[in-house]
């Protein structure tokens, strides 16, 4: 009997033990998540906006990044000792989710303040629409609080034209659209309010038409607004705005031209591409202009100006791996070693106890001590995991004071795949109380 459960709890050390070495290859050995705040005026300095430009929306945007190394790159750097090869690794590693997190949190920025400026648009105009046809009807002056309650009562509020362009800006990013189909768009729109308007049964609106002097103003407006978005074909696209954006950002960073870049290397003309990639010159005209062979040119277009972006932010986050005396990068190879050291005690320790495990199941004492583990085998975990986030915790505010460029970052943690041997290890301590107690023979002292 007592064979029995001893094997059995053999069993589940040797399933503890294999899941904490192979969760050490399939999670990241070590992970540094950095959430920061960007300001809207620092946004609207990054891209260069100034009065007459766009008008960004919200108060600013949340981005959140993250760098990782996993096992086999940590392994691969220490045999090969090189700083510029450890800094590859870490870069190719990580380079595609930066430039992902970077090119997505610009596109959202967009695509809000696509449909902020397109609904005060349409808010405007229909306001202006709305006086001009009281001011037609003989009533005196009236005022935007009087227009804005005439409205509400005929149930045309914020939220509802808000509702209508937020349908309006998804079919663009869906579909290519030229600028006057948008701009038809967003008058059927307007004419749509107008019928609501014309049948809410408020008397003071009773009647009310949408010109054709209003309608003009309104196509003017839109396209006012939507030309900022598209290409030299007239096809509005967002995303690829918001790419070619992002791409002269980063090469301004690199040329160092952007105010508050840190100084950097700038970054050779072989380095960076010579202008943002463009749609084909010749788009086909609307309706043709949504076939599929200019969709898959658009697409590639993207494509390309995604690897032009990831190469920027390289070739940006190396100047500033490389710059200095000593160079950040020359710590690297010391960093990776020390995370080898660690991840190798650990690993070796669950190796360790899972082959004895393992070989004591088939033979006369299967009596096993779990020491190695429960010593070594959290020691990632502790050191890459806990202890960072304690510093960061404690030391947060007072970093914060002393270099202020950390102000904008609304927070960090580290991350590390040693967690789950630390919950193995301590899954080992709770299963050893009743397994010494039930399974230990007389003649084992410990």
């Amino acid at each position: 009997m007592k064979k029995t459960v001893t094997l059995i709890f053999n069993v589940i050390f040797a399933l503890i033990c294999a899941a904490a070495i192979a969760l050490y290859f399939v999670q990241p050995v070590w992970r540094l998540d950095v959430k920061a705040h960007i300001s809207k005026e620092q946004l609207q300095k990054m891209m260069g906006s100034s009065e007459g430009d766009i008008e960004l929306a919200g108060d600013g945007a949340d981005i959140a990044l993250s760098i990782e190394m996993d096992s086999i790159t940590v392994l691969a750097c220490v045999t090969r000792w090189d700083a510029e090869s450890a800094a590859d690794a870490l870069l190719d590693e990580n380079i595609d989710a930066i430039a992902d997190s970077i090119a997505g949190c610009f596109r959202e920025i967009a695509k809000n303040t696509v449909i902020q400026t397109t609904a005060n648009t349409i808010k405007t105009e229909v306001k202006d629409s709305v006086k001009d046809f009281l001011a037609s009807s003989g009533s005196s002056e009236t005022t935007d609080e009087e227009v804005d309650n005439f409205l509400n009562r005929a149930g045309v509020t914020d939220t509802y034209i808000e509702e209508k362009t937020t349908e309006i800006v998804n079919n663009i990013y869906e579909n290519s659209s030229t600028v006057d189909e948008v701009a038809d768009t967003v008058l059927a729109t307007v004419e749509d309010v107008f019928a609501d308007l014309k049948a809410s049964g408020v008397e003071e609106l009773d009647g009310i038409e949408l010109t054709e002097e209003n309608r003009q103003s309104v196509r003017e407006a839109v396209i006012d607004v939507v030309n900022e978005y598209a290409d030299e074909n007239g096809i509005v696209d967002p995303e690829a705005f918001v790419d070619g954006m992002l791409l002269e950002l980063m090469q301004s960073l690199n040329n160092g031209t952007v105010e508050g870049a840190p100084e950097g290397t700038p970054s050779s003309p072989e380095e960076a591409p010579e202008e943002t990639p463009s749609v084909p010159e010749e788009a086909p005209s609307a309706p043709e202009a949504e076939t599929a062979a200019y969709v898959a040119a658009a697409a590639e277009t993207q494509e390309d100006s995604s690897e032009a972006i990831k190469q920027e932010i390289r070739t940006y986050i190396t100047d500033l791996l490389t710059n200095g005396d000593p160079a950040p990068v020359t710590y690297l190879p010391y960093a990776f070693l020390a995370i080898g050291v660690l991840l190798a005690l650990s690993v070796l320790s669950w190796v360790y106890l899972f082959i004895k495990t393992v070989c004591k199941c088939f033979m006369q004492n299967k009596y096993v001590k779990v020491k190695l583990p429960v010593i070594f085998g959290w020691l990632p975990f502790l050191f890459l995991m806990l202890l960072p986030n304690i510093l960061l915790g404690v030391a947060f505010g007072a970093l914060t004071g002393i270099l202020p460029a950390l102000s904008a970052l609304a927070g960090s943690a580290c991350f590390s795949s040693g967690m789950f041997a630390a919950i193995g290890a301590a899954a080992l301590v709770v299963l050893w109380i009743p397994y010494r107690i039930v399974c230990k023979p007389k003649a084992v002292t410990e």
